[in-house]
């Protein structure tokens, strides 16, 4: 064996078919070498495409048989305060949606007027912030004065606050009874419960944002402007990507096991599974939790996707 030679080595005599066939890729043209990578890049980026369409089928299926299953029975409108109920709900839901109200129209004024009605009649004192934001889109930036609706609870020995956000605009072409008038009286109906209750220990920060729609614009308002927002603990955002099913936590921040040990603990009809998120991560778009999570804040993100 030379000093050149390493074990296993063939010499050119003893090379066969594999041996050339390795040749002749190494002496392939700069030409077919690019052809050859081109085509192995499209095979990657179709079986990425694959991949995906079997999670999401996946994802898809997992959420038909769980919204079969597991969900909690509508609770009448004649129930305690003390409890949330759905027909109650539902009845907010329907006095407030009535046609299209994307931001700056005259219907979105009126929605904005119902709901510090409804805050009121719950014992709030909501205040409305009014701000520019700047967004950047597909399209390039746009700006918007929003106007987000505020209100606090304070609780008796508050070491940080707990946050609860949906938006109240809509598209121009919807009237956001689901994305997101949902999420605004499942709010309403649910600090009407709290307030029933015992006395909060921690803070409780409600914000139905503006501008969603448009870039999420209310939320980022609210983070980067907001005096409270150094007070927010956790975040608690509630969207609508369909128009009914399970609401499903879908999202998180890093660190999570101690609020996801929570959900387990107190939710007693939790739906949430790790597939939602790999989904969510590859759509181009984001939620009004985008901008809290940039911000560091924990949270849970939920969704009904039907």
């Amino acid at each position: 064996m030379s000093d050149l030679e390493l074990p296993g080595t063939l010499s050119d005599g003893e090379r066969g078919p594999a041996g050339q066939r390795l040749e002749e890729d190494l002496s392939s043209s700069p030409e077919e070498a690019t052809a050859t990578s081109g085509e192995s890049k499209a095979r990657i980026a179709g079986t990425g495409w694959q991949a995906f369409l079997m999670l999401t089928a996946l994802f898809l299926l997992s959420i038909f048989a769980s919204s079969r299953t597991g969900l909690p029975s509508p609770v009448a409108a004649n129930a305690p305060d003390s409890v949330f109920s759905s027909a109650r709900a539902m009845t907010t839901l329907t006095g407030m949606v009535r046609r299209a109200h994307p931001p700056g129209s005259p219907e979105h004024a009126w929605v904005r007027g119902f709901i510090v009605e409804e805050m009121l009649k719950l014992g709030l004192d909501p205040q409305v912030q009014t701000t520019t934001s700047i967004a950047q889109g597909f399209d390039g930036a746009r700006s918007a004065t929003v106007r987000n609706i505020i209100a606090r609870v304070p609780g008796t020995s508050s070491t940080g606050a707990v946050l609860i956000t949906a938006h109240y605009d809509s598209r121009e072409i919807a009237v956001g009874a689901g994305d997101d008038g949902s999420g605004v009286v499942a709010a309403l109906e649910s600090i009407r419960a709290v307030r029933t209750g015992l006395p909060l220990l921690n803070d409780l920060i409600v914000v139905f944002t503006d501008a969603e729609e448009m870039g999420l614009m209310g939320a980022r308002a609210f983070v980067a402007e907001h005096e409270w927002m150094p007070d927010v603990d956790i975040v608690l955002s509630f969207e609508m990507r369909g128009s009914g099913g399970p609401s499903i936590m879908f999202e998180t921040a890093d660190q999570n096991g101690w609020i996801i040990r929570t959900l387990k603990e107190w939710d007693t009809h939790p739906f949430a599974n790790s597939m939602s998120y790999e989904v969510y991560q590859r759509m181009p778009n984001g939620t009004d939790f985008t901008p809290f999570i940039e911000a560091g804040t924990q949270g849970l993100n939920f969704a009904s996707i039907d």
